[in-house]
Order: structure tokens, then C-alpha cells, then sequence
């Protein structure tokens, strides 16, 4: 099976929200220019009147700051990421988002990193066919809606057709969470590390600087994932070692110093 790198998928979302592409129902990547002409084909005129007033403000607020007619792309939300997964050849066919959960193993909240997707959950009615030959209704749950974490406690989405692609935050709204098993082995850190004496920082992420930090010749005592004494020790020995700054602190240059994928 073919991988892909998060970080790639982390710049291709960011690109999204600042070229201010807009939603639209079963688009997967047009140019706005080019679906203009089919929104009537995929749309109510009511909501064709919401994304022609979210162009219009796109336009008007960010004409000369990244929306353009000829480049800013339209998605719905599976389309967003679908339209990316199908590029990287990690997914050879076009899904929904309940599709797109099919394809994750679900995961907690607390275990959410960079690249992993979130759903929110909702019913429908179908019909079926019983054993007798007689059509029957039925309710059930499915996810109508994806969104993709990038770190940091936001997700990139294709919101719906007032707001686009923009960057939110990570909410109870979300009902679920799930990770595709596409991804390469990649080290992200998406916040700045710094030791705070009476709340020092801890995660996974602390813990994977300090195994980098060790591995490149500076040992932090116990890989632990909390940002101590011994942590910004390290960090600060490897600083001066590298002619960076020696704050102590694990932010861009550090991180590219060790390999490490900067997402602040």
C-alpha cells in the first residue's frame, strides 16, 4: 500500500484556508471559475445564493489576499481530503465522509494527532427489503461530516457554503475520531516546548523531543513527556551545538535541526 506524509497533507490543508476556497455539494477540487457554470446542475438556487454571496465577500475581503477566481478551489467536506488522497494514490476510488470512516480505525480524543480525521455523526432513513419481499424504513447512524485535525487543538474543514475551508476548533461538536493507516512515520510538532516551572508542559509530543534530543547525543533523563529542568538543559546544549539560539526552548529551527517537522 502506498504512504503518504502528513506534513504534505498539513501543507495542502493551510494552502486551502489561505487561498479561502469555497464549499460547494460534490466538489473536489474545481477551480471557482470552472464550477460557476454546473452550480445550478448540483445545488438549490437557495444555496446557490449562499456561495454566490460567500464569493462576493471572498472577493471583496480577500481579493488581494489569496482568494482568486482562477486558482481558489471548491470542496465539500469528504471532498477535501479526498480529492488529496486520490492525488497521493492512497485511495483509488471517490468517498463520502462515512466512507472515509470506513477507512479509519477508530481512535480517543486523547489520542488525536496531526493527520487524523473527526466526524460528526448523524441518522438518515433508508429502505430495505425484508425477508418477506416488503420495502421497510429504517434508522440509521452514519457520519455526514469530516474534518481533518492539524495540531493544536484545530481542524481544517470544509465548513458549508457561508464559510468554506477555514480553520476551527476542536469541539464537542466532533463526535468521533479516526486515523487511515496511510501515513509514513513522521516526527510533528505543532506548539512551541518551553519549561514553566509550576506547569511544565507535558504530552506525547515533549516525549517525542526528548527521544529526539537523546538519540542525537543529549539525554533528557527518562523520556517522560514533561518538559523539566533536564529537558531545557538538553535543548539548550543542543542549541549551542547547532548556532541556534539557546533558549531552552524547541521551536522551528531547533526542530529543523533534529528532524523534526515544524506545524506552529
Amino acid at each position: 500500500m502506498k504512504k503518504a506524509k502528513i506534513s504534505d497533507f498539513l501543507k495542502y490543508l493551510k494552502y486551502q484556508v489561505e487561498k479561502h476556497s469555497i464549499y460547494a455539494l460534490g466538489a473536489q477540487g474545481e477551480t471557482v471559475c470552472n464550477i460557476l457554470p454546473n452550480l445550478t446542475s448540483m445545488e438549490t438556487m437557495n444555496r446557490v445564493d449562499e456561495i454566490l454571496t460567500r464569493i462576493s465577500k471572498n472577493l471583496k475581503e480577500y481579493g488581494d489576499k489569496g482568494f482568486d477566481m482562477m486558482t481558489s478551489q471548491a470542496f465539500d467536506c469528504s471532498g477535501l481530503g479526498v480529492y488529496w488522497f486520490l492525488l497521493m494514490q492512497v485511495l483509488l476510488y471517490d468517498t463520502t465522509a462515512d466512507g472515509l470512516w470506513k477507512k479509519c480505525t477508530p481512535i480517543s480524543f486523547d489520542d488525536i494527532k496531526e493527520g487524523d480525521m473527526v466526524f460528526q455523526e448523524g441518522t438518515k432513513t433508508v429502505t430495505e427489503t425484508d425477508k418477506n419481499g416488503e420495502s421497510i424504513k429504517k434508522t440509521v447512524k452514519y457520519m455526514h461530516h469530516v474534518g481533518y485535525y492539524v495540531g493544536n487543538g484545530k481542524v481544517i474543514e470544509a465548513k458549508g457554503r457561508s464559510f468554506g475551508v477555514v480553520c476551527t476548533s476542536l469541539d464537542e461538536s466532533w463526535t468521533h475520531c479516526g486515523r487511515p493507516d496511510w501515513w509514513e512515520d513522521e516526527k510533528i510538532l505543532s506548539r512551541k516546548l518551553k519549561y514553566v516551572k509550576d506547569d511544565m508542559m507535558r504530552g506525547n509530543d515533549v516525549a517525542m523531543v526528548q527521544q529526539s534530543l537523546t538519540d542525537a547525543g543529549y539525554p533528557c533523563g527518562s523520556i517522560d513527556g514533561v518538559y523539566g529542568k533536564k529537558t531545557k538543559a538538553a535543548a539548550k546544549t543542543f542549541q549551542s551545538a547547532n548556532n541556534i539560539k539557546a533558549t531552552g526552548n524547541v521551536g522551528e529551527k531547533t526542530c529543523e535541526a533534529l528532524g523534526i517537522y515544524w506545524n506552529g
